[in-house]
């Protein structure tokens, strides 16, 4: 049995983009910059030119200062997460996997790189066991923008009972099964 829970990348890119504008009017404050941090697949490239598109389109009050890329098969992101904290940015982006927003972190952590806001637009990897239970504290205030199952739905405590009987002791999320 397969569980997938995702929408399609349009809509997921543009309530990613709405919901960084969002939050900085919740918060009272918007950043003023942003990096735009990237694996430079297929997947990363298109989301990040997806939200330099939304990002006009959308009139986003928040300066992208830089856009970087990275190798899928990285192993070391030193120099990426050198290159951003260079740029000062009060809000960072990552698109990420799993392993790589492991090593997007703990470089942070390394480097003593704290913007105010990480909030992963869109990517997968932030919401998964691996990241927290490699991570722990370090990363409890990243925030990511994905689609989420409704709780209150009475669909999903189905699909919530039936995924607890099928894989007991694992966490239900969107990359599961």
């Amino acid at each position: 049995m397969v569980f997938r829970n995702f929408t399609p990348a349009n809509v997921l890119i543009r309530n990613a983009v709405q919901r960084i504008r969002e939050l900085g009017q919740i918060a009272g404050e918007l950043p003023r910059t942003a990096v735009l941090l990237h694996v430079n697949d297929t997947f990363g490239t298109s989301i990040a030119q997806a939200i330099a598109a939304l990002w006009t389109q959308l009139d986003i009050p928040i300066r992208i200062v830089e856009t970087l890329s990275y190798a899928v098969t990285a192993r070391d992101l030193s120099a990426e997460v050198a290159r951003a904290k260079a740029a000062n940015p009060e809000l960072l982006m990552p698109v990420t996997r799993v392993n790589d927003a492991i090593l997007i972190v703990r470089e942070m952590v390394r480097q003593d790189f704290v913007p105010k806001a990480i909030i992963g637009p869109g990517s997968p990897g932030p919401y998964e066991k691996a990241f927290t239970d490699a991570l722990g504290r370090f990363g409890d205030e990243y925030m990511v923008s994905v689609p989420w199952h409704n709780p209150r739905n009475p669909r999903t405590a189905q699909v919530l009972q039936r995924f607890a009987r099928e894989y007991p002791g694992e966490r239900f999320e969107l990359n599961v099964g």
